[in-house]
């Protein structure tokens, strides 16, 4: 049986809110575990909320000493590696009743703002804003390789299934890194997603590397035309590159919905693209410019800015029919893209 044939089905206009938690600061970044077990949420009060998929109170995480978005976990899902705006990578068991640090290592001067980890689960990459990549030792820590060439902040990082390294930067650049040598392979540029004005320098940058189920074609994210970034003037932007041969396939714009920031995005199990931007959820199928569906959430208790209810990540489990979402307003939401299941009538006596 092929793999394709083996995937549920899914409906994303069918998508429905099934559980959801509210935290007491706002939530910068979210992911499944790889059991599908958890989802783990990192928030602007320096913590990492951990809840059973199934529904349950958090457990919380300490360790970092300042904003974390970067989160990601070991294939087998055992280690969980953190990496914040402290500049510090850790180490955590994910699976125990109260984890607790197993290892924190100084990783960088400055915002760590990516991680990823390899496929076969040896190594794990950070970036972040001294503009350097660092390879690390999955199992004891140690520093493998430093990786220098980017000259703006490291937005973004994602390991092809070969093993290569991508990495996606403020200036637009996406460079591929051989990991083993060290050496660059090749680059492009996704120049749409930066923007310099007097007021802000610069702004923008790939904020996501979202990989196609074939490895053959990568979408960067983020935000482009931003005439007034500081005011939320700009439009969300989605860009997809042949990876061979670094030319630009097509674009994913979202002008219908609003002036916002395309924050992450994941490719589906059906070959749809859906993306995490301002206070929606939107899905393009491969050949169209425009999403053919979006879901907007609101902002829910005070929150003190405008946007509230944004999502500022997203996720797909393990199953493919499931998305978090994380909101700046506190909020972390499961979705089920499939139609609700009608609910059992009850007998009378």
């Amino acid at each position: 049986m092929s793999t394709v044939a083996s995937l549920p089905a899914i409906d994303p206009q069918a998508m429905h809110l099934v559980r959801e938690w509210r935290h007491t600061a706002m939530l910068l970044g979210c992911r499944f575990d790889p059991s599908g077990q958890f989802v783990f949420g990192t928030s602007g009060d320096y913590s990492i909320q951990r809840w059973p998929v199934a529904g349950g109170e958090p457990t919380r995480l300490d360790g970092h000493t300042s904003w974390l978005h970067a989160i990601e976990f070991s294939p087998d899902g055992a280690t969980l590696f953190t990496a914040g705006y402290d500049g510090k990578l850790i180490y955590w068991d994910a699976q125990q009743a109260d984890p607790r640090p197993q290892r924190i290592i100084d990783a960088h001067q400055g915002w760590i703002r990516c991680l990823a980890v390899h496929p076969e689960g040896q190594w794990l990459a950070t970036g972040g804003n001294d503009q350097l990549i660092r390879i690390w030792s999955t199992t004891n820590g140690q520093l493998i390789r430093e990786l220098q060439g980017h000259e703006s902040h490291i937005y973004s990082l994602v390991f092809h299934s070969g093993g290569e390294l991508l990495a996606g930067d403020l200036f637009g650049n996406v460079f591929i890194w051989n990991v083993e040598t060290g050496a660059r392979v090749r680059s492009f540029e996704a120049k749409e997603l930066h923007t310099y004005t007097d007021g802000t320098g610069s702004f923008g940058g790939i904020h996501s590397l979202a990989l196609t189920s074939d490895g053959n074609y990568v979408t960067c994210t983020g935000l482009h035309e931003a005439t007034n970034p500081n005011a939320g003037i700009q439009w969300p932007l989605a860009i997809q590159f042949n990876l061979q041969t670094g030319t630009k396939s097509r674009t994913y714009s979202a002008k219908k919905i609003g002036q916002f920031i395309n924050y992450r995005g994941i490719y589906l199990s059906n070959g749809d693209l859906l993306c995490g931007l301002g206070k929606h959820v939107a899905f393009w199928r491969p050949n169209e410019e425009e999403p053919y569906h979006s879901v907007e959430y609101p902002a829910v208790g005070p929150t003190g800015y405008r946007g509230g209810g944004h999502v500022l990540d997203v996720d797909i489990h393990p199953d493919q029919t499931h998305i978090a979402t994380a909101h700046f307003d506190g909020h972390l939401r499961i979705s089920k893209l499939q139609a609700a299941e009608p609910k059992a009538e009850s007998s009378g006596s």
